[in-house]
């Protein structure tokens, strides 16, 4: 008995010697900070830290709200955000536009769709496989598209702005994404722009407005009175290759009065018909290419140049090419399919005149139409 008891007490002071011993090594742990949870590392950690880093040489850094989006980003975006990163060390505005995009849309393919885009001014591998140095030159206040730097652009935004709601409405009322058609606009107020510079500096710089053409071409977006009667003949004309069906037919019979179409496209005030107009000219262009399996749904520049040179250039074919009428900004010659492919993929002005997921959609119903119309 006395032996048993000595055995359980030689147990018990055992077991609290590991306990006490335990208790300490806890204590040590705690102290040095071994019990902290480290969790997984991110699989985007890398670049985060190198962006991190870029800051502090640069004092340059993408968007905060960027990173939120980066951390929901499948491995198809990680690979696009890694040459966003190189965008970045020379053109931030450009990488943060991007990002922006992103952000709104989360759409892969846009964002995929701006890089490329980027390539006719930026090498973007050449970047990537350059050597590392932080001495680089930092075009920060400057977007790789040059003539998005010009005095001109800058005025040209701000007068944009103004219209986002008239742009809206017709967007709604044709089924065509507003940033379609606000390229044609933008390449024709740059034309004007940049060919009549003392205009441009004594009338519509100081005030912001775009310039208002009333002579062969009309309105804000230059529409010939020619293209603008066919463009109504071809919602009529069931024969036609243009006709783009029963939904549109109505979309521009004038109910209230009985102006002409130039009337309408020369209301100095209210430029909804004129952006209505836009729309229905690239939707008929997009109609016919399709209807003979050339789509260029997906090609603002080529959609663009054919808006630019008219129904008479619209020639369906395998390998169309971007054009149209050419003019200078700031010393460089640019065609007006070239400046409407850059804006598009810019993402300048994007909160403005969004991205669609669907670019091309039903028209608003006549009820729809004749309520936006009167706003």
């Amino acid at each position: 008995m006395k032996k048993f008891l000595r055995v359980s007490l030689y147990v018990i002071i055992l077991l609290f010697a590991v306990f006490g011993f335990g208790l300490t090594l806890v204590f040590i742990a705690q102290k040095t900070g071994l019990t902290n949870d480290r969790g997984a590392v991110d699989k985007n950690d890398r670049i985060f830290k190198e962006l991190a880093e870029e800051k502090n040489h640069n004092e340059i850094l993408l968007p905060t709200s960027a990173i939120d989006s980066l951390l929901e980003a499948n491995t198809e975006f990680t690979e696009l955000f890694y040459k966003i990163h190189f965008i970045n060390k020379y053109f931030p505005r450009n990488a943060g536009l991007i990002l922006n995009t992103y952000r709104n849309t989360k759409d892969i393919k846009i964002v995929e769709s701006m890089i490329k885009a980027l390539s006719i001014y930026i090498n973007i591998d050449s970047l990537i496989n350059l050597p590392e140095r932080h001495d680089h030159k930092v075009y920060s206040d400057s977007l790789a598209q040059k003539w998005m730097n010009s005095n001109e652009w800058g005025v040209l935004k701000e007068a944009l702005v103004k219209e986002k709601e008239f742009v809206r409405k017709a967007a709604i009322a044709t089924g065509v994404e507003p940033r379609m058609i606000i390229c044609c606009v933008i390449g024709e107020q740059m034309r004007i722009y940049n060919q009549a510079r003392e205009r441009f500096k004594q009338l519509f710089a100081p005030v912001k407005t775009l310039s208002f053409m009333t002579n062969l071409s009309y309105g804000v977006a230059g529409v010939k009175e020619g293209t603008a009667l066919l463009t109504r003949h071809h919602l009529k004309d069931t024969s036609s290759v243009f006709y783009l069906g029963k939904k549109y037919e109505n979309l521009l019979d004038f109910k209230e009065d009985s102006q002409d179409v130039i009337s309408r496209l020369t209301n100095y005030n209210d430029h909804y018909y004129t952006y209505v107009y836009v729309g229905l000219i690239l939707k008929q262009i997009k109609t016919q290419w399709e209807r003979t399996t050339y789509p260029i749904s997906e090609r603002p520049e080529i959609l663009s140049t054919i808006y630019n040179l008219g129904f008479g250039a619209s020639n369906p074919k395998p390998d169309p090419q971007a054009g149209g009428s050419t003019f200078f900004v700031d010393g460089i010659e640019y065609s007006f399919g070239t400046v409407t492919f850059d804006f598009y993929y810019s993402g300048e002005l994007a909160d403005e005149f969004p991205f669609w997921e669907n670019k091309w959609t039903e028209p608003a119903t006549e009820e729809q139409t004749d309520s936006l119309s009167s706003l």
